[in-house]
């Protein structure tokens, strides 16, 4: 039973972009962040959390379709003239990312065609929107008048939605075997599984979601030593060892592709970056607002 009896319970497949667009008021408060379980653990340290509204869902196809045809705003993959896409089939000696080889690049990949030249989101338009970089999501969020969520911001509202028992992520030994037992072998309809405890869909799964931070290593250090803004990022630039000479910004939330056994992105305080160059097909985003 599990997952598969609890996806037939599919909550808002159907909901109208309007709905999608509703904001939850997030009531400020305390909070301690960090993990030191992580790999790259780094001290914890308290904040306090200003009072925010978030999308309650994932930006989906509709949606960015609706602000491509009112702005004629090209994204960086049809510029980059593609994207990434995920083939678990790849092996090491075709290794395109640092630790990643199951990653191609695909000519014509993009929001409108998620797996290349021939693909399409039709059928699909209340799925999150993919294959969207750090910009393409800072001039949607502007276009209404929100912005992307800052990390503390993305961990404070994940610890208060609450563990979402259902979420899609992969069943199975990643990368080869998924046993699809949420039902769904990439993403899900945005909200396909219960809301959270704050009315919240999706915080944990389905895709990665931008933060408006900087990728910092060392950014809880200086997080304890100055007064943290909650709205603003934790510092002003970014400090990668893996990707020096490229600037990466910090995502959360974890994906359809993240396991038990490899990264567990999905849980609230953990931490990832990615390239404002590139893009994925496991990378979306939502928008949030000032109270």
């Amino acid at each position: 039973m599990g997952r598969l009896i609890f996806s037939l319970f599919l909550c808002a497949a159907t909901c109208s972009a309007q709905q999608q667009n509703d904001l939850i008021l997030i009531k400020g408060g305390k909070i301690t962040i960090g993990n030191l379980e992580q790999p790259d653990a780094q001290p914890l340290f308290d904040v306090h959390v200003a009072d925010f509204r978030m999308q309650r869902y994932e930006v989906t196809n509709v949606q960015f379709s609706d602000f491509i045809a009112k702005t004629g705003y090209s994204t960086r993959a049809e510029r980059n003239g593609g994207s990434y896409v995920f083939d678990p089939s790849l092996r090491n000696d075709s290794m395109t990312l640092i630790d990643a080889p199951w990653w191609r690049f695909e000519q014509g990949a993009n929001w409108q065609h998620p797996e290349g030249i021939g693909s399409s989101v039709a059928g699909k338009e209340n799925y999150p929107v993919v294959h969207i970089a750090y910009e393409d999501a800072c001039n949607y969020c502007e276009w209404l008048g929100m912005r992307l969520p800052t990390e503390i911001e993305r961990e404070y509202a994940a610890a208060k939605n609450g563990d979402e028992v259902l979420k899609n992520t992969w069943q199975g030994s990643f990368p080869y075997n998924n046993s699809m037992e949420d039902g769904f072998k990439g993403t899900a309809p945005a909200g396909s599984f219960f809301a959270g405890k704050l009315g919240v869909f999706d915080l944990q799964g389905n895709v990665w979601e931008w933060c408006l931070d900087p990728y910092h290593q060392q950014a809880y250090s200086f997080a304890k030593k100055w007064k943290v803004d909650s709205s603003q990022p934790l510092v002003p630039n970014y400090f990668d060892e893996q990707s020096p000479h490229e600037e990466t910004r910090v995502i959360r939330g974890g994906s359809f592709l993240c396991a038990e056994n490899y990264c567990k992105g999905y849980e609230p305080t953990r931490r990832m970056r990615s390239s404002v160059n590139m893009t994925f097909s496991h990378i979306g985003f939502r928008c949030v607002k000032g109270k």
